[in-house]
């Protein structure tokens, strides 16, 4: 409301708000196509800053074993206080090892208005799991990665893989068969230290079970190579 200075009767003024939609925000990690994602970790992403004077952002995450987001769907919603820039949420229940999973993440103003991290509704993110990182790697004195011989090894159902990392670096874990063919990729991507474990089931990257036969075990790190032998019984 304003005077008249002449007297007359008040004036009044207004402003028509519109209700903006939250800004564009990002989604940390899992990064998109990683796969190298341990069994406990977490989901992280930036805050969505809303321009509505006073307004809440609530999140809601959603992650699933498809990318249509109808199997082994979880939802999450999250209204934390706009005082950190990173988000996190971790899982009460661990990943599944050997798995690949689907998330996005969407931030909704108290008006409903709703914005998608990283346009995610069209392309949801996706990773694998590689196993738990259960301790430290333990050779301090050492800076180069190990893999561990196979346990059974012959095996004829699943092989326990176990190799450690002494500081972040990128890793490839691979089946291999005697002609120098990669056959199964078990792990891949930028590893932080710590001791990591993987299972083999007997199945090349199609799902499919392969012959019975001697198959070699490889880690790629820096460029150098670590082969064991791996038997597999039918």
């Amino acid at each position: 409301m304003g005077n008249n200075r002449n007297g007359g009767a008040p004036v009044y003024f207004g402003v028509n708000v519109t209700p903006a939609v939250p800004d564009p925000f990002q989604l940390r990690s899992p990064r998109n196509g990683q796969d190298s994602v341990a069994v406990d970790a977490a989901f992280c992403w930036s805050w969505a800053v809303d321009r509505d004077p006073g307004s809440k952002v609530s999140y809601t995450l959603f992650y699933s074993l498809d990318s249509s987001f109808t199997i082994g769907v979880t939802e999450i919603v999250l209204t934390p206080p706009p005082t950190d820039s990173i988000i996190c949420y971790q899982p009460g229940l661990p990943f599944e090892e050997g798995r690949r999973y689907f998330w996005k993440v969407v931030a909704t103003d108290e008006t409903g208005l709703r914005r998608w991290g990283s346009g995610t509704d069209n392309r949801p993110f996706s990773f694998r799991t590689l196993g738990r990182r259960g301790y430290t790697y333990r050779d301090n004195s050492a800076n180069e990665a190990r893999l561990l011989q196979n346990f059974p090894n012959p095996f004829n159902v699943v092989t326990h893989i176990q190799y450690e990392v002494p500081d972040y670096t990128a890793i490839e874990v691979a089946i291999y068969d005697l002609l120098g063919q990669r056959v199964r990729l078990l792990a891949n991507g930028a590893h932080p230290r710590g001791v990591y474990s993987v299972y083999w089931d007997g199945t090349d990257d199609q799902g499919t079970a392969l012959p019975g036969g001697v198959y070699i075990l490889r880690l790629t790190a820096r460029g150098t190579f670590i082969n064991r032998k791996v038997i597999l019984l039918r």
